[in-house]
């Protein structure tokens, strides 16, 4: 099984968006404490605690985190304006940039553009470096992961 399901192990972007889980009121007691175990670097005695079960992992990932996801993609998706969202949903189901210039009439200069928004919001939302946004993060920003 995957661990790292929604971003890197360890990483600030997984914290937060445990902590997200944590403060979400959709958790009982003893998924709050794997959670809490796993945010805080606890991954043995998460594993070895009898809470790190295949069964607890599913229900985790079907019925709460599904919720949230999509809650955080509706909400990043309020920031796009209409070819800027329609990029973004490109992007996210794989078509190339001359498939986008097709369906939306636009050439390369306004495909940079709209890229160059989606780019932006990520920065703002992750401290990351411009250069380093890639076609990949943008389907990730915008399914909510």
């Amino acid at each position: 099984m995957r661990r790292n399901w929604v971003a890197p192990a360890g990483s600030e972007e997984e914290k937060g968006f445990l902590d997200t889980l944590l403060d979400s009121g959709k958790l009982g007691k003893r998924e709050l404490d794997y959670v809490r175990k796993w945010r805080d670097g606890d991954r043995h005695g998460a594993h070895f605690s009898g809470l790190m079960d295949v069964a607890l992992e599913k229900n985790l990932k079907q019925q709460v985190m599904g919720e949230l996801i999509y809650e955080r993609a509706m909400k990043r998706h309020e920031n796009l304006h209409a070819n800027t969202w329609f990029v973004a949903y490109f992007i996210s189901a794989g078509k190339k940039e001359k498939e986008m210039k097709e369906m939306l009439g636009l050439g390369d200069d306004g495909i940079r553009y709209h890229k160059d928004k989606i780019k932006q919001l990520i920065l703002q939302e992750y401290n990351y470096e411009l250069k380093s946004v890639k076609t990949e993060q943008i389907s990730r920003w915008f399914l909510g992961l």
